[in-house]
């Protein structure tokens, strides 16, 4: 098996109740792979925890182990904020995915699982053989291992390499162009790239883009809960506050005043 997977600071340290923590993927994994996470809690409270993951574009594959039973899969793919609820124990180890990274490693087509709730359902076989290994161990490091070991092997089998969106994407992120503006200097149409991001992301171009903004705005707020929501939607290309607004609660079910207090409590009143 390979080493453990570097172990990255956690951003998140309001999840540090659910013994919450990120490992680097390998480097050959990085184009397609976010990070790996962990978290381990043995006993929690009786009413438990309920988390809001938020989504960025990637998706997430989640393993969580129960005694003596087969890990349980789960695949999510989400334009939307979702509640997860933890009850008695946590013990569960999850892959976030880039943008492009479920389609390279698996081949799978995202347009057809964006979104759909039973989406978990077109990895089970995929993934039978290495929930038979990993029923076999406990400890996090050969977890981890067991995994990323599995995934390099995806990858090579795949034949997988950064293609055009991995190029385009950060570019097309940053700019202030709309997409008709910004193939103008890309040797693809708009339809021809508009297909490509349905297929390998599950998204439009729009719809990365908006989530990749509430993204930049979360954490500028959660950096700065003080700051003025008028400069963060400035800052993060939005055209003014109402555009900011509707975007934000869209993709969050908060409007940004609502998560801006919620920062606040958080930063100032542990």
């Amino acid at each position: 098996m390979n080493t453990l997977p570097i172990i990255l600071e956690s951003t998140l340290p309001e999840l540090k109740h659910l013994g919450f923590r990120r490992y680097m993927a390998h480097p050959v994994l990085q184009p397609w792979v976010q990070c790996y996470w962990v978290a381990q809690q043995d006993s929690l409270p009786e009413q438990g925890f309920t988390e809001t993951l938020y989504p960025d574009g990637g998706t997430s594959l989640t393993f969580t182990f129960n005694q003596n039973q087969h890990p349980h899969l789960e695949f999510k793919a989400t334009q939307n904020a979702m509640k997860v609820s933890f009850q008695h124990t946590v013990d569960a180890i999850g892959i976030r995915f880039n943008p492009v990274g479920a389609f390279a490693l698996f081949g799978v087509d995202m347009n057809d699982l964006f979104n759909h709730d039973d989406a978990s359902a077109e990895f089970e076989k995929t993934f039978a053989d290495l929930k038979d290994q990993l029923a076999q161990y406990t400890l996090t490091h050969s977890r981890l291992s067991l995994i990323e070991s599995w995934l390099l092997t995806q990858l090579e089998q795949h034949n997988s390499s950064p293609g055009l969106l991995q190029h385009f994407i950060p570019r097309y992120l940053i700019s202030d162009s709309n997409i008709d503006e910004f193939v103008k200097h890309e040797s693809i149409s708009r339809r021809q790239l508009e297909r490509k991001f349905q297929q390998e992301i599950g998204l439009s171009p729009a719809q990365l883009k908006q989530l990749h903004r509430v993204k930049k705005a979360r954490y500028f707020i959660s950096l700065n809960p003080l700051n003025s929501l008028t400069d963060v939607a400035l800052d993060c290309g939005f055209y003014d506050q109402a555009h900011f607004i509707r975007n934000f609660q869209k993709v969050t079910g908060q409007t940004p005043g609502q998560y801006k207090t919620r920062k606040m409590s958080q930063k100032y009143n542990p």
